[in-house]
């Protein structure tokens, strides 16, 4: 097996399994440029530990210059034969295609976009952007959305793999105890079986929390929300909810692996993404989580896992256009007064994401593993 690199910034809790397959099985050595100090990242949520395999270049607080040469240092080693590159980080992508170019190995890129930022910095570096998916060698993409964005950027679909995105079904699926059950609901005062609503994510503009809660105002007899999360659009939130007097409970931060008894509590999920100029909801791994305990999602068309295919309208949930508060009103009414519908919707969700697991996501990377080798021989 030739020497191949995954270059991405740090290792988040969702990703360790998927990482031990493309060490243990694809033998790729990844590469992590950061600590995982960004600001999307929730400081609470866990992170994998150092594989002696893999390259950490930021363990010791260096700066970005010394990471970038760090960086270059690893690229124009004679042992690295290949490049898949995350792309996240202008600087590391731009040079890692120009190393990978001038050293004449194989350079692909794995992305979850699809959009492009409409930001001046964005803006002024398009035309390397696009240059850059017409000429990779290939592309590695959370799902069938990003392909035909990519497409449509000038890379030839038959370069781009479909790694689609997952969350960890073995975690999510845990089915609480009945003692345990019984102690949820009483925490959050639920009747059992109520059509409540739960959200799961930032208090920040772009995952909508604002836009969740105009639409709640909207509900006729509005059920429970239970909200999930830290962010600088709490206090908005918490104002709003108090002022119309709506019913929802702010439970704070919640660790991933206790996230399962909300799921399986809570009926109805929703993710309300909303588009910004600096970025777009590539996917939102909720989606996955909640749908292994039969959850039902609403979500925007801003939701990369509806544009993707996992939330399919009218059979798993609903999708609904963005910033649309009477749409989203309208779609939490028709589930909560429907029992019939949601479980229905249930049970097609289970069934949908028991095939979105690690194994299908590492199909993409050996596909692209694959073409590298074939690259090599030629």
């Amino acid at each position: 097996m030739k020497n191949f690199l995954l270059v991405t910034n740090f290792c988040p809790f969702y990703r360790i399994k998927l990482y031990k397959i493309l060490n243990d099985e694809l033998k790729l050595k990844i590469l992590f440029y950061s600590a995982g100090t960004e600001k999307y990242w929730e400081a609470s949520n866990a992170q994998g530990k150092k594989e002696a395999q893999n390259i950490y270049l930021a363990d010791d607080g260096a700066n970005k210059l010394v990471i970038l040469w760090r960086y270059i240092k690893v690229l124009f080693s004679s042992e690295t034969k290949g490049v898949i590159q995350g792309f996240n980080g202008a600087a590391f992508i731009f040079l890692g295609y120009l190393i990978a170019r001038f050293r004449g190995i194989p350079f692909g890129i794995w992305t979850g976009l699809w959009y492009h930022p409409r930001t001046p910095f964005h803006t002024l570096t398009r035309p390397l952007t696009d240059f850059i998916y017409r000429h990779a060698d290939f592309a590695v993409v959370y799902g069938t959305h990003v392909k035909a964005y990519l497409v449509g950027r000038g890379m030839k679909a038959d370069k781009i793999f479909i790694a689609q995105n997952t969350a960890d079904n073995e975690l999510y699926s845990k089915i609480p105890t009945e003692d345990e059950k019984r102690s949820f609901r009483e925490k959050y005062g639920l009747a059992e079986n109520e059509p409540a609503l739960l959200y799961v994510g930032r208090f920040s503009a772009e995952k909508g929390p604002k836009e969740l809660l105009k639409a709640l105002n909207l509900v006729k007899d509005p059920p429970k929300l239970i909200m999930i999360g830290k962010g600088p659009e709490k206090e908005w939130c918490e104002n709003f909810a108090k002022e119309k007097n709506l019913p929802v409970i702010f439970a704070g931060y919640v660790a991933n692996e206790e996230l399962y008894h909300y799921y399986n509590a809570i009926p109805i999920v929703v993710i309300p993404s909303v588009d910004m100029p600096e970025l777009k909801e590539a996917w939102s791994l909720t989606v996955n989580e909640c749908m292994n305990q039969g959850c039902v999602v609403v979500a925007t068309e801003s939701v990369g896992a509806a544009a993707g295919g996992l939330v399919e309208d009218g059979r798993t949930g609903f999708i609904v256009p963005e910033r649309d508060p009477e749409k989203m009103a309208a779609a939490i009414e028709k589930l909560v007064a429907d029992k019939e519908l949601r479980e229905t919707f249930s049970k097609n969700a289970k069934t949908k994401i028991a095939t979105w697991d690690y194994d299908h996501m590492a199909e993409g990377f050996r596909q692209a593993v694959a073409l590298m080798e074939e690259k090599l021989k030629k």
